[in-house]
């Protein structure tokens, strides 16, 4: 059987994924969403405000962060990172991120990670970015979990790694990440970090394919000319059957070649 590598595989858009970070507005949508005092009317509020001139819940907003109140401090650095109600400032954004990083809130961390990573609104450090992350990662944030994952196989602020990067890909998978499915996937696929396992590369772009990644489907029709009937069968059956989990820390389920 020839190895993936050799066959058409779609490998621009995997790569394209293998070698991006997460677009900070991921996270920005869940917090606006999941923090309890970020309702829909208020965002609505804030759409149709133009900065710098903010609204009430803008200035109360501020005020519950200058007290300390971490979850508004993570919210401010989103208003600040976009320009939503207050004047874009990402020097603003990564002071009041750090705040609440400091108290341990984990999207704070993953949001400071990214603006070290990108060197915006604090000089470029990818050490810094990585440490970041790693704490977000730690307390189970999917989108964390994932970027630590492409840090450490494309070794950016620590050493190369793909053992650690399926540790972390595996993680974020397990919870239903469909980036770090078709990542991980990728990693099995081409025996990178990890036994070659074209099932568990088909079982894993199956799973990804089923949230709509594209590029997961084209690798599952390419990997179906290689596998045997029962491979595929068995392969689909744990597809179906898989229900995301939520986690902690990374386990290490994977073990080097």
């Amino acid at each position: 059987m020839n190895r993936i590598a050799k066959q058409p595989l779609d490998r621009a858009a995997l790569q394209g994924v293998m070698s991006g970070i997460a677009p900070p507005h991921h996270s920005r949508a869940m917090i606006l969403r999941t923090l309890f005092f970020a309702t829909a009317a208020l965002i609505c509020h804030l759409q149709a405000q133009t900065p710098p001139a903010p609204a009430k819940e803008i200035t109360d907003l501020l005020a519950k962060a200058e007290a300390g109140q971490a979850d508004a401090q993570t919210i401010v650095g989103v208003l600040y990172e976009i320009g939503r109600g207050v004047a874009k400032d990402e020097s603003q954004a990564a002071k009041w991120y750090r705040k609440a990083a400091d108290q341990g809130v984990a999207e704070a961390q993953f949001n400071l990670a990214l603006l070290y990573k990108s060197g915006r609104g604090v000089p470029k450090d990818l050490t810094e970015a990585s440490n970041w992350m790693r704490k977000s990662a730690d307390q189970g944030n999917a989108k964390a979990q994932f970027n630590l994952g492409v840090m450490y196989e494309k070794g950016e602020g620590l050493p190369k790694n793909d053992v650690e990067a399926i540790r972390w890909f595996t993680s974020a998978a397990e919870q239903g990440d469909a980036t770090a499915q078709l990542n991980l996937g990728f990693m099995f696929a081409n025996g990178q970090g990890v036994k070659r396992n074209d099932v568990e590369a088909y079982k894993w772009w199956l799973i990804a394919a089923a949230q709509g990644q594209q590029a997961a489907k084209k690798n599952c029709e390419i990997l179906e000319r290689n596998l045997k009937s029962t491979q595929m069968l068995g392969a689909q059956l744990a597809a179906r059957n898989f229900r995301p989990q939520k986690t902690q820390a990374a386990a290490k389920t994977a073990q080097p070649k």
